[in-house]
């Protein structure tokens, strides 16, 4: 009977402890990312950074760069919105319009790290992202307004 209870209790720990390392395996899945938002012109670069810790936005026309803690909801938005975005497909998205090509709008790309493998969307003009990544730039771009 000792034998069966011990069994149970290491069964019981096992389990517990697999568990609990899913959910870390889960928060150091979240924490592998990194998203660059980018609108430039031929007068405008506005490039900006997000990892778990820190957000980034440098405007390399008006000479500023602001760095700030990245807040955890902004983190948690980010990485449940990429998750629905198929990253490997992203290079071969159609953009909606074209006016960056004659300058009437700044041209615009996303750029998602994962794991140690970049990937990048197609340009679009800023303001007029693809459908497929619209949620993810338009919490990026978000981010520029609050940081002003």
């Amino acid at each position: 009977m000792k034998q069966l209870a011990l069994i149970l209790s290491l069964f019981f720990l096992m389990s517990c402890n697999s568990q609990k390392t899913a959910s870390e395996n889960k928060v150091q899945e979240d924490n592998n990312y990194t998203f660059v938002y980018n609108k430039s012109t031929r007068r405008t670069n506005v490039t900006v950074t997000v990892t778990e810790k820190e957000t980034i936005i440098s405007n390399k026309s008006a000479g500023t760069l602001t760095e700030t803690a990245t807040m955890p909801q902004t983190w948690k938005t980010l990485t449940s919105l990429i998750k629905e975005v198929d990253l490997q497909g992203m290079s071969m998205l159609e953009a909606p319009t074209k006016k960056h090509y004659s300058d009437q709008l700044p041209a615009a790309y996303l750029s998602v790290t994962y794991k140690g493998h970049s990937y990048n969307s197609v340009q679009f003009d800023h303001g007029y992202p693809p459908a497929e990544i619209a949620s993810v730039v338009n919490e990026m771009v978000s981010l520029t307004e609050t940081n002003k």
